[in-house]
């Protein structure tokens, strides 16, 4: 944990908010003609109480920094936030993350205000990270009062994309093709190292396509989702 994070713990919750808000005010997104190489993405996943973005809660969030070099192994977050009414039995059984833990967690305000410290404007990626997306900027929203938009890089569309021997909808499929494992399921931290892994071949593939910035991977994801859209009509 960093000294600004220790710092941050030891913050009344209403004054973390406003010191994530100002630190937020300081930074900028990418813009989409940054090359791929320069870039430091965010892989993130997060684990809910549902399958719902507008509607379940956000219960732990794990990420982990990549640039072109690889994983920054040294570079990782994983945090549960407090939860004023635990998620249902079925749901637990999911996750793992009992009543007992998630009454236990940290204040939304602190946990996330800490998120932001660590993803900053980077772009994030993931597996379903569209999903993931969407329950960040609710759960940021409501605890900080900022409006988090992110690029934003989804492998369940890029990877289809990028190789045409396919293997799925589901990221235990894309793990088992290319011989990869996380170290643990439907934990947010091993998920999102696990994607980070795959994010690094589906980085080798788009170079190998002449795909050199992050407007050539989001027009590549745009342009995938559309063709996902026209086969279901």
């Amino acid at each position: 944990m960093s000294l600004f994070a220790r710092w941050l713990r030891r913050l009344p919750e209403s004054d973390a908010a406003v010191v994530a808000r100002r630190e937020w005010e300081r930074l900028v997104y990418p813009s989409r003609g940054t090359s791929l190489d320069t870039l430091r993405f965010v892989c993130v996943d997060t684990e809910t109480s549902g399958l719902d973005p507008k509607r379940d809660r956000l219960i732990s969030i794990g990420a982990c920094a990549i640039d072109a070099g690889g994983i920054r192994i040294g570079e990782t977050f994983s945090t549960l936030l407090r939860q004023d009414q635990p998620s249902s039995a079925d749901n637990v059984l999911i996750h793992g993350i009992g009543h007992g833990a998630q009454a236990a967690g940290e204040a939304p305000e602190r946990a996330l205000a800490e998120y932001l410290r660590f993803a900053r404007r980077d772009a994030l990626v993931g597996y379903h990270t569209l999903f993931d997306l969407s329950v960040l900027q609710r759960a940021v929203r409501r605890a900080l009062g900022i409006a988090y938009r992110p690029p934003c890089l989804d492998l369940a569309l890029l990877l289809p994309a990028l190789d045409a021997k396919g293997a799925g909808w589901q990221l235990d499929q894309w793990l088992a093709l290319y011989g990869l494992q996380a170290f643990t399921r439907h934990h947010a931290l091993a998920d999102g190292m696990a994607s980070g892994e795959l994010f690094l071949i589906a980085l080798h593939k788009a170079r190998a396509r002449g795909l050199r910035s992050l407007g050539d991977l989001v027009r590549l994801q745009k342009q995938q989702l559309h063709l996902i859209r026209l086969a279901r009509h």
